[in-house]
């Protein structure tokens, strides 16, 4: 294989990868990234919350842990609905509660 051919199969795979990892796109990600970050950064704040508990029980790295499965999992589940109709940051709001909720349950 030359190594063009090489090149191209790897832009083809980091291509594979940011398709599965942002299945909306980039900008989508990082804006539900960011405002999830932001309600787990107030719940350790209030020292109450799905954040407040994992952050004294396994520190910082639990919390990026967190934030990028909720964020995975929020942009998972919209990944076909259009968002120009939508509040989008109420969506999330909300789907960070009933996360709150399953914890508290289960």
């Amino acid at each position: 294989m030359n190594k063009y051919k090489k090149k191209y199969k790897k832009n083809i795979n980091r291509l594979n990868y940011i398709k599965c990892k942002f299945p909306t796109d980039i900008t989508s990600y990082l804006e539900t990234h960011c405002a999830i970050s932001m309600a787990l950064a107030k719940q350790i704040e209030n020292q109450k919350g799905l954040a407040w508990k994992i952050y004294n029980q396994e520190g910082t790295r639990g919390i990026y842990e967190l934030a990028e499965e909720l964020t995975d999992e929020f942009e998972d589940m919209i990944k076909y609905e259009p968002w120009r109709d939508k509040d989008y940051l109420k969506d999330i709001d909300f789907f960070l509660e009933i996360k709150e909720m399953e914890t508290e349950y289960n």
